[in-house]
């Protein structure tokens, strides 16, 4: 199963400690600063990988709740079926404080909150996703 990461730009630290963890987890994962090169149509390229995937990890931060580009991702993964219970929030901060920043959907879905610890929320997002069915 190939795992989209979405994050906002600001938590790009944040992100690249979760997505090495997760990486030592054993999960396959497509992130944008491992995949796009310079030069790259970075919007072709987010298009294609999340047509690609089939599951995504969202990092929900108070920088991601304001980003145009998370949402939309967000929005895209959500159009297609293959998606469906293959959306992990993990949520850095309050979950309750976030989800009114964010779509009703993540809300309605168990989520990994955030304990400071990469390797943990890894842990759990791998668990989280090993029990998607196929």
């Amino acid at each position: 199963m190939k795992v989209y990461l979405s994050y906002a730009s600001e938590d790009e630290e944040l992100a690249r400690a979760l997505a090495m963890a997760m990486k030592s987890e054993g999960i396959d994962l497509w992130v944008d600063f491992w995949e796009i090169l310079p030069g790259d149509d970075f919007f072709s390229q987010t298009a294609s990988a999340l047509e690609e995937c089939d599951s995504m990890v969202v990092l929900v931060t108070a920088n991601s709740v304001k980003s145009r580009h998370v949402k939309e991702e967000i929005r895209r993964s959500l159009r297609g079926r293959r998606y469906k219970e293959r959306l992990v929030p993990v949520w850095v901060g309050s979950p309750k404080d976030l989800s009114r920043e964010v779509s009703w959907v993540l809300d309605a879905v168990q989520g990994v909150v955030w304990s400071g610890s990469p390797a943990l929320a890894a842990r759990e997002i791998a668990a989280a996703l090993a029990t998607v069915p196929a």
